[in-house]
């Protein structure tokens, strides 16, 4: 699945090295171009390991996206995050990189 991603979506993957552990944090992201906002780069998923929190890891890859976005030429960078007050500290960090709450998600699990 991720390397069809991969292949069709221009899907990336991004890491924090550190040594010889398992990456402390990894965001995935793709370019599209959509009605509403032209080109975008859409983060897909942004994870730290619980131990990692709090080391910066995630905003220096939230900085490495929005950089990337800016070299395709794309106007926006977007992501949908979950709400629950266990994601209180991921939206902290968006709304300090100068997100903005843009739109409710709406899902119908089938």
């Amino acid at each position: 699945m991720l390397q069809e991603q991969q292949a069709h979506e221009q899907f990336q993957v991004a890491f924090v090295e550190a040594g010889d552990t398992p990456a402390p944090a990894v965001i995935t992201y793709r370019k599209l171009t959509l009605l509403v906002s032209g080109k975008t780069v859409y983060i897909d998923d942004l994870t730290t390991l619980p131990s990692a929190r709090g080391k910066g890891y995630a905003a220096a890859l939230l900085d490495f996206v929005i950089d990337q976005a800016r070299q395709l030429g794309c106007q926006t960078v977007s992501l949908d995050s979950g709400h629950g007050a266990d994601r209180a500290d991921a939206h902290r960090l968006y709304l300090n990189k100068r997100f903005r709450i843009s739109s409710h998600h709406f899902s119908l699990t089938l």
